[in-house]
């Protein structure tokens, strides 16, 4: 007897299940329009007649950010204001403002984020670079070789890569050395 009732709720169960079963659709992103904060929806989707134009609402946009994560790279946080860029500026505003996470290696990055986009987003430092890790053993240089040194590419005035330069050429006085 005992049986019998425990193969009549697994049976309960499964009518259940199966007549609360909803279809799932993929949904791209041709179908999301963030600017307007719509998704459309075309007939079989909607299981309508017609298509539907979904709006979601704003704090929802704001629960998902919450659980973006960022990684300024180059200029994304050294743009200047012009009248071209302005209105650019003022979405990537509205949309960092409520990012959850700012993954940087340099924390002043992260400061900068949040003293202009008044973002309250976590940081998380990265090693975004090789060059960043520490060789437990350096290599010894071979006598007669070229010492190479790689200055990285960077929009940004402040990483004074020509004073980088000048300062390696100074000391590397009487020495060969490849700049690239």
């Amino acid at each position: 007897m005992g049986l019998k009732a425990e193969l009549d709720i697994e049976a309960a169960n499964m009518v259940t299940t199966t007549a609360t079963r909803l279809k799932a659709t993929r949904l791209t992103w041709d179908r999301v329009d963030l600017t307007e904060g719509t998704i459309t929806l075309d007939r079989s989707m909607a299981k309508t007649r017609q298509r539907r134009i979904v709006k979601w609402p704003e704090n929802a946009i704001a629960w998902l950010l919450k659980k973006c994560w960022w990684i300024p790279w180059g200029d994304d946080l050294y743009q200047f204001e012009n009248i071209r860029t302005r209105l650019k500026e003022r979405i990537r505003a509205r949309v960092i403002r409520w990012l959850g996470h700012i993954v940087t290696y340099i924390p002043g990055e992260h400061a900068l984020a949040r003293e202009w986009y008044a973002t309250g987003a976590a940081f998380h430092e990265c090693l975004c670079y090789a060059s960043n890790t520490v060789a437990l053993r350096p290599p010894r240089p071979k006598a007669g070789s070229t010492l190479v040194i790689q200055v990285d590419n960077s929009a940004y005035a402040r990483n004074n890569h020509m004073n980088a330069m000048d300062r390696i050429q100074r000391s590397r006085q009487g020495q060969t050395t490849r700049i690239r």
